[in-house]
């Protein structure tokens, strides 16, 4: 029981450069009432160990309307607490928590859970995120969510098409193009086809379009994109560069989505439309080049994309 109420503890959030809070703040009533009386019906919890030691641990309550905690949705919710001790955060143990957690409850027709995080805590609020909970209200400073346990097959998909465009197809395009120089990059084979540039630059501006509609699904495009095939004729490193930060930012908008938020079609258009125009800049390096690029070999492959999403989702 110590244990859990130093993770009670862990749990509070203090911003960097501020003094830890006092421990005597664990027997605020409402505080204390996560933890009081442990073992009641309903309590449900999970340590972690690492050498034989526990490092971290994640727990259920249910509360009431009448003595409501911080992320107090309704009675049949139950609210959720975790913490990671200090030395092992970063190393996956949240999320083997969270993912075992979450197997346990719906093996026991839970099929929601609460929490109240500090909208300031942003690894906090990026894993949450990742594992599906969205904002419901906010309690003070601090923001309610609630997870729905049935949309585990969203947070997969998620993560498979990130780890595509990031871990596969950024790749790809970055050893094609570091294998051409100037002129191979903007040749056009024929006056009705386009340069590899072109393809690129028209890739790039198709992320940085479906980024803008994760970050704001209601957000207005122009029309006519499908037509955008610029020969803007930059140097390589730029668009290197552009392609870099293009994704990347994809990448963080992915991040923050959770998955109730997740349009699947347009997920998927993005990740195939990708992928289309990959193929294309592939085929037109070998043959300029004369280079096979063996990339499954070289690791870039479906085992290794598999391995990726496993150890995010655990």
């Amino acid at each position: 029981m110590y244990f859990l109420w130093e993770m009670l503890y862990e749990s509070m959030y203090v911003p960097e450069g501020h003094e830890p809070l006092s421990r005597d703040i664990l027997q605020d009533p409402h505080i204390s009432k996560y933890m009081e009386g442990w073992g009641r019906k309903g309590d449900y919890g999970l340590v972690a160990i690492s050498e034989g030691k526990p490092v971290g641990s994640i727990t259920i309550r249910y509360l009431s309307e009448d003595n409501k905690g911080y992320g107090y949705v309704s009675d049949d919710i139950p609210e959720l607490g975790m913490a990671i001790s200090q030395n092992y955060r970063g190393q996956g143990i949240g999320s083997a928590l969270l993912h075992r957690l979450f197997e346990d409850l719906r093996s026991k027709n839970v099929t929601k859970v609460s929490l109240s995080v500090d909208p300031n805590n942003r690894a906090a609020m990026k894993l949450y995120r990742k594992f599906g909970f969205h904002k419901v209200g906010m309690e003070g400073t601090s923001i309610t969510m609630v997870a729905n346990l049935n949309r585990n097959h969203a947070i997969e998909f998620i993560a498979i098409s990130k780890h595509r465009m990031i871990n596969h197809y950024l790749p790809k395009l970055k050893i094609c193009l570091e294998q051409l120089n100037h002129t191979m990059i903007w040749h056009k084979e024929s006056d009705d086809s386009n340069s590899i540039g072109g393809i690129v630059s028209h890739v790039i501006e198709h992320v940085n379009r479906n980024t803008l509609r994760l970050v704001n699904p209601d957000v207005i495009l122009s029309q006519g994109f499908e037509d955008y095939f610029p020969d803007v004729d930059v140097d390589k490193v730029i668009l290197l560069d552009k392609l870099e930060i293009t994704f990347s930012r994809y990448a963080e908008a992915m991040d923050l989505l959770s998955a109730d938020q997740l349009h699947m079609y347009n997920m998927y258009h993005v990740v195939e439309h990708t992928g289309y125009h990959l193929g294309q800049i592939i085929d037109r390096a070998q043959r300029i080049t004369g280079i096979q690029f063996q990339f499954v070999q070289n690791g870039i492959n479906e085992k290794q994309l598999m391995k990726m999403v496993e150890e995010e989702i655990g």
